[in-house]
């Protein structure tokens, strides 16, 4: 009996049992782009980084010129940070109520903070969105709490400054009446 051997039957394409140039092209096009637009990406936010990097460098060479001193810059988009051996500064989403700030202060609950700093015993919080019935309410609150208002205030209308003292710190609040507050304590030395 005679054996029979099967081979396997090709498929026949429909370009004649070769494979498509066009699918090959495709996906070596596709491969390309997705390439293309990763670099893309990752070169945006490296190139953003990179001018973030040089603008801190500028800015602490700069302070470090003026001050003399070794000045630290960082910013992350939202906002930034300067700091050296005497005092910080943050500024945008980076500011935040003093930590440090003597227990006697309250924390000002209106607002939102913009700017916050410390210079030796000095603090700067420049607020925004704050009311004038919320910087009167703090007032009060400090007074409450044995603050004692200085005779030394104005007050023209649309602009007020109230200075208090406890002994120890001076506080000077300024309400510019269009959302805007500052808020000065300063140690009495």
């Amino acid at each position: 009996m005679a054996e029979e051997t099967t081979e396997p039957v090709k498929a026949q394409t429909p370009t004649g049992g070769k494979t498509s140039n066009k699918s090959a092209a495709t996906t070596i096009i596709i491969v390309v782009v997705a390439v293309l637009v990763v670099l893309g990406v990752g070169g945006y936010f490296l190139q953003k980084m990179i001018f973030q990097k040089t603008g801190e460098k500028i800015a602490e060479s700069i302070l470090e010129g003026a001050t003399g001193g070794n000045v630290d810059v960082n910013s992350n988009g939202e906002g930034i940070s300067v700091s050296n051996e005497d005092g910080t500064l943050d500024i945008g989403k980076n500011a935040s109520w003093p930590s440090d700030l003597p227990s006697t202060v309250a924390e000002f609950k209106g607002g939102d903070v913009e700017m916050a700093g410390k210079y030796d015993n000095t603090w700067t919080i420049s607020l925004t969105n704050a009311s004038s019935q919320e910087v009167d309410a703090y007032i009060e609150d400090l007074k409450a709490s044995g603050w004692d208002q200085n005779e030394a205030n104005f007050d023209s209308g649309s602009y007020s400054m109230t200075q208090l003292s406890n002994g120890t710190h001076n506080i000077s609040i300024i309400d510019n009446g269009d959302g805007t507050v500052s808020i000065t304590v300063a140690a009495i030395e």
